[in-house]
């Protein structure tokens, strides 16, 4: 896809590691950590992308492999957040049109689409959204409760509050990519910084698909 970012963030996973170990402030450790790595992490949110969107992109609906690298991860492609998608965008004119998204999670190291925990969301048609310029935003919502087998940063039941997608259109249809903002449950914690790889699938047993890289990114 062309797209790359000198990857500033190693996050550490205070909040999560204290509240496992029962410790007493885990608020108050990770206001700590994160105004000391504040430079770090805004150098890794404003990196620059060579990727752009396409203006011109037309009608196309399929399954997508989603792959999320969240700072939170610390680059541990380990531990990206996998969903199967299910994307259909309906242009009215060149770049522009309403799109619709759902969201299934799948099992921690999932490399197909066959592998989806818990229940799929938003309920059909999926949350929408509409492309301008190859450009789109779409708010899912709070989600619902996730299985914590599809959780590879804490290994716990989770999910995302106001859950939203801003994406690009850098390669339809047979991928594309998005910037994830929401929090996330319990923890609270901003997911700002995340960003989603789309990769479309012929069936749910395909493999060997581009992985999402730790010096991935996304165009604003």
């Amino acid at each position: 896809m062309g797209i790359r970012i000198v990857l500033g963030a190693s996050v550490v996973l205070v909040a999560f590691a204290c509240a496992a170990a029962g410790c007493v402030d885990t608020v108050g450790a990770m206001t700590d950590y994160l105004g000391r790595t504040q430079d770090l992490r805004d150098e890794y949110r404003s990196g620059a992308s060579d990727a752009s969107a396409n203006a011109d992109a037309g009608a196309f609906s399929g399954v997508y492999f989603v792959e999320c690298l969240s700072p939170l991860g610390g680059g541990d492609l380990n531990r990206t957040l996998r969903f199967k998608g299910t994307v259909g965008f309906n242009a009215t004119a060149a770049g522009t049109g309403p799109i619709t998204l759902q969201l299934h999670a799948l099992r921690i190291a999932s490399t197909t689409t066959a592998t989806t925990v818990g229940d799929a969301f938003p309920n059909a048609p999926g949350a929408a959204g509409t492309v301008n310029g190859g450009k789109f935003l779409i708010d899912v919502g709070d989600t619902p409760d996730l299985p914590k087998e599809s959780n590879p940063l804490t290994g716990l039941d989770w999910g995302i509050s106001a859950l939203a997608f801003r994406g690009t259109l850098t390669n339809p249809p047979e991928s594309f990519c998005a910037r994830l903002s929401g929090r996330s449950r319990p923890s609270g914690v901003d997911a700002a910084g995340t960003i989603c790889l789309f990769q479309r699938v012929e069936s749910d047993t395909q493999e060997k698909l581009p992985r999402v890289a730790a010096d991935f990114t996304c165009p604003e």
